[in-house]
């Protein structure tokens, strides 16, 4: 089963629920440790943030409309399956502006949710939820078998699209609207810029519309990783493994 050609049938939705409610499970029981236990991530220059936050967003979305518009040719990842070498030129112009934010800004990766304290437990929870998905998609035997040569170069793939785009927004945009708004309405409001962020994918290249609305659960649940473990870590290494086994069908 590939990222463009999902059929609208039960199957693809049970799967996806299963998933799903299996993230919050798993947060629900792993996050209330004491390990994840923070302080809030704050800036003293909000209003400055909130500038260069919008200023970031604009480049990228208007980056997305002309990537999947054909108005900017991309030369990354000729051999790679599917639409996976535009996202992942997308996500790594997108992390380069970014980065080049931070290193203005003088801001460590703590306020991009890659700090070093959590760094140990949002592994041990993502490696959790990474196999979960594995046997919740009953991919295993499959990978035991081994993988094709394309697949390993989709995993590469994805690790850096995944990476890329969840410290982008999970990261340098959700931190800062939690900050500015509150929690609640930084983690929804980032979802939803995601969701815009991705929408040119589907208007422009035909995709089918059950997979945006999964992409849609997908940002919400990622959001909801990052607020409960407060690093990047955990949603990543899930978020990786849950669409790479998508390919493997």
């Amino acid at each position: 089963m590939s990222f463009g050609t999902v059929i609208f049938d039960t199957r693809f939705w049970i799967a996806n629920l299963s998933e799903w409610l299996g993230v919050v499970a798993v947060i629900m029981i792993l996050a209330t440790s004491k390990r994840f236990i923070r302080r809030p991530v704050v800036f003293k220059y909000r209003r400055r943030e909130m500038i260069t936050l919008l200023s970031l967003y604009a480049f990228i979305l208007l980056a997305a409309w002309a990537v999947y518009g054909g108005l900017l040719p991309f030369v990354i990842g000729s051999n790679l399956p599917e639409q996976l070498g535009a996202r992942l030129a997308l996500a790594l112009a997108a992390l380069a502006a970014a980065a080049a934010a931070l290193y203005v800004r003088r801001q460590p990766l703590l306020s991009v949710a890659w700090g070093r304290p959590l760094l140990k437990p949002a592994l041990q929870v993502g490696f959790a939820l990474a196999i979960m998905s594995v046997f919740l998609r009953q991919r295993i035997y499959m990978i035991i078998d081994g993988v094709s040569q394309t697949e390993a170069l989709a995993l590469l793939a994805l690790i850096a699209i995944v990476v890329a785009e969840e410290t982008v927004f999970r990261g340098f945009i959700q931190l800062r609207l939690a900050d500015r708004w509150g929690d609640l309405a930084g983690w929804l409001v980032t979802a939803a810029l995601y969701i815009l962020w991705i929408l040119p994918r589907w208007l422009l290249l035909g995709q089918p519309w059950q997979t945006l609305v999964a992409a849609a659960v997908m940002a919400v649940l990622m959001g909801y990783i990052m607020r409960k473990s407060g690093h990047n870590a955990a949603g990543v290494l899930f978020r990786t493994i849950s669409e790479w086994v998508v390919l493997l069908a």
